[in-house]
């Protein structure tokens, strides 16, 4: 097969099941203008090589060809190459193994200098000490007067992925981590305070947030958007 017209191929199987592009999109909740830009060779528009891999193979997937294959021929086509490890070897030249070899110079201290190193250790370790017994003093009293202490034990989600889909989550106002979840995946994350999600196909993973089951049954719209799950519960998603 040419790599370069391999997307003709995958558009021929389409049009040859009679199915639409905006049909495929709804069920698989991958664009129309990346499936277009597949069956063109075209990935110009898309997010990076890591969309365009998962899109290719879920879409191979669902027409029912063999996605090893066109991935491979969309490696030809990105110029993608792997190095064998002997080549890298090779191109280690004989002054950069000797610089490599060369060992490290042993520097010999004074004793006098040890001791002198060795008391400044002793009395930073003392100041320490006599702080960290005055703080403990201090934390104790404002306990007593009523202070509460926040924090608690770390927020545990882990997911179950039975189908490909789309994934996103923020981890306590952190910057959102998306990714392209594979049937078979076992995720987990940590939190302090919240996680908060969008699921592009609910019926394709099972959630546990601390080991109990996440409910995603009264969802009915795709994707599921804003799940919120902190300490106290889950906040019904938009």
């Amino acid at each position: 097969m040419d790599e370069k017209a391999f997307g003709s191929k995958i558009k021929a199987e389409r049009e040859s099941k009679g199915w639409a592009l905006e049909k495929i999109s709804d069920e698989l909740r991958i664009p129309v203008k990346f499936l277009e830009g597949i069956e063109r060779n075209d990935y110009n528009g898309f997010p990076g090589i890591t969309y365009e891999k998962a899109f290719l193979r879920t879409y191979c997937k669902h027409l029912g060809l063999n996605s090893d294959d066109f991935i491979a021929l969309l490696k030809e086509l990105k110029g993608e190459k792997n190095i064998p490890a002997e080549k890298l070897e090779q191109e280690l030249t004989p002054e950069t193994t000797h610089l490599a070899s060369r060992k490290k110079p042993k520097f010999i201290v004074p004793d006098k200098a040890k001791y002198g190193a060795l008391a400044v250790l002793a009395l930073v370790l003392l100041i320490l000490f006599v702080a960290g017994i005055r703080q403990c003093g201090g934390a104790a009293g404002s306990g007593a007067a009523g202070t509460s202490v926040p924090g608690g034990p770390k927020l545990l989600l882990t997911a179950d992925v039975t189908d490909d889909c789309w994934f996103e989550i923020v981890t306590d106002n952190e910057p959102a981590n998306k990714m392209m979840l594979k049937a078979g995946d076992k995720r987990e994350w940590q939190a302090n305070n919240e996680f908060v999600l969008v699921i592009g196909k609910k019926d394709a993973l099972k959630l546990e947030f601390n080991g109990k089951p996440v409910e995603l049954g009264s969802h009915d719209k795709y994707p599921i958007k804003d799940l919120t799950l902190k300490r106290e519960g889950a906040k019904d998603a938009k």
